[in-house]
């Protein structure tokens, strides 16, 4: 065998792992859309009245992708490029909001708010990945920018799509719950088990080359590509059962009932001393306000939800 087919083979191995490994959870995210439900709904509906054989005019009733996310909405042609509308990314660790830089030569690359845009014109080294010499390397390759869909941009684009089936107030409540949740996760989670990770690389607790010889790096894994990935997938479909349950609630819960104690048993494999600054740095952790529910609610606190448990179910 080549080392061409080599290669090859092992691209498409990793795609099915991905596949495998994503594939489903999105195909069940994409279910929960209050659209696509509508469409499973008058499918059924349809059989039921023409015994099995829909007619193609009757598709028009259904509002499938064809009609919201691709749907050219009078401005522009209908396209499935459903990238254009993202505003958020949601596949790292750290979700951010993203503007689509387009190059002369039409080739295109997301800049997170993090990294400053390039000017209209400027010249700017990009990275592609060839095939050269039957090896994946990265080549760097000189482009000119020919234009800049702001992440603000974008979004008001997805917001044409929405506007032709719900009014203002849905569509500018539903970005509200989004971006929330996306914060919540950014800013209680996802940053603080980021930043954990990087100080037990730097202190030498952790192989970069090594990503799953500890436990603490199997949860890391999980906390994000899968169930944070899945929290905030849940939420950009408004769907409450995966942005909660299968969610939310499961990364609090590997956050603080497996990654906190896996960070001082890595830490102290390493050395007492060690073991003693991750414990200290857990604590102090542990004080800030979006962690004390973990530690004692305050009298009042206890209260408010003994009145609200009454209220409920008496």
């Amino acid at each position: 065998m080549s080392k061409k087919m080599k290669i090859r083979q092992r691209v498409y191995f990793f795609l099915w792992i991905g596949l495998l490994v994503f594939g489903t959870g999105c195909t069940e995210l994409s279910e929960v859309r209050k659209e696509n439900q509508v469409l499973t709904e008058k499918s059924s509906q349809l059989q039921q009245e023409r015994e099995g054989q829909v007619k193609q005019y009757q598709l028009k009733e259904k509002p499938s992708p064809v009609k919201t996310t691709a749907n050219g909405v009078c401005k522009e042609a209908s396209s499935h490029e459903v990238g254009k509308h993202i505003s958020w990314t949601l596949r790292p660790i750290v979700s951010n909001r993203i503007s689509l830089v387009i190059y002369e030569d039409g080739h295109k690359e997301d800049y997170p708010d993090t990294q400053e845009l390039p000017d209209i014109g400027e010249e700017v080294q990009t990275v592609d990945m060839v095939l050269q010499d039957e090896k994946l390397v990265n080549k760097v390759v000189s482009r000119h920018v020919s234009k800049i869909v702001t992440w603000q941009e974008r979004r008001e684009k997805m917001k044409d799509v929405c506007r032709n089936c719900h009014n203002e107030v849905h569509i500018n409540n539903s970005y509200k719950q989004f971006d929330n949740l996306v914060l919540l996760y950014n800013e209680k989670f996802a940053k603080p088990v980021q930043a954990m990770m990087k100080d037990l690389i730097e202190d030498g607790v952790l192989n970069p080359n090594g990503p799953f010889e500890h436990e603490v790096q199997w949860i890391y894994w999980k906390l994000w590509p899968y169930e944070g990935r899945r929290t905030r997938l849940g939420a950009s479909m408004m769907g409450p059962d995966y942005t909660h349950w299968h969610g939310m609630y499961e990364v609090a819960q590997h956050y603080y009932i497996d990654f906190l104690p896996a960070v001082i048993q890595a830490a102290s494999e390493k050395s007492n001393e060690i073991k003693v600054k991750y414990e200290q740095k857990i604590d102090r952790l542990r004080t800030q306000e979006e962690h004390l529910w973990m530690k004692v609610f305050s009298e009042e606190g206890v209260e408010r939800l003994r009145a609200t448990y009454k209220d409920h179910y008496n």
